[in-house]
């Protein structure tokens, strides 16, 4: 009878007589952790990714969250300014145009005096 394993490959098999002998390579044995360490280091490894793209696409949602945010705080205030404007321009609209509405722009706007007025400047 010849050495068993020596001239097969993996998983074959002689017989001998009546009896069927399965031989292993010697190192299959040791590749089985191995090979299950390998395979829990890749499962971990891709869960791990995976939680951390979980995170950027969370932390960059909230990013843009928050500029938006400031972004409709800005466009409120400026609404505001819109609206505060439309009432005062409402309101000069809806004065009267008289001598004495016709006097204060005169005044206002275009610096004008009346020829008895004297203009006092202080320094302060």
């Amino acid at each position: 009878m010849t050495s068993v394993g020596a001239d097969m490959g993996a998983g074959a098999t002689k017989s001998a007589g009546e009896e069927t002998v399965k031989v292993r390579p010697e190192n299959t044995r040791d590749a089985a952790p191995k090979l299950r360490r390998i395979n829990r280091i890749a499962v971990w490894s891709v869960i791990i990714l995976v939680a951390l793209l979980a995170l950027g696409i969370f932390v960059g949602s909230i990013m843009e969250y928050n500029s938006l945010q400031k972004g409709r705080q800005r466009l409120e205030r400026e609404i505001e300014l819109a609206e505060q404007n439309i009432a005062r321009y409402q309101h000069d609209i809806d004065a009267p145009i008289d001598d004495e509405y016709i006097e204060r722009v005169a005044k206002d706007k275009l610096n004008l005096i009346n020829p008895d007025e004297i203009i006092v400047h202080s320094d302060n």
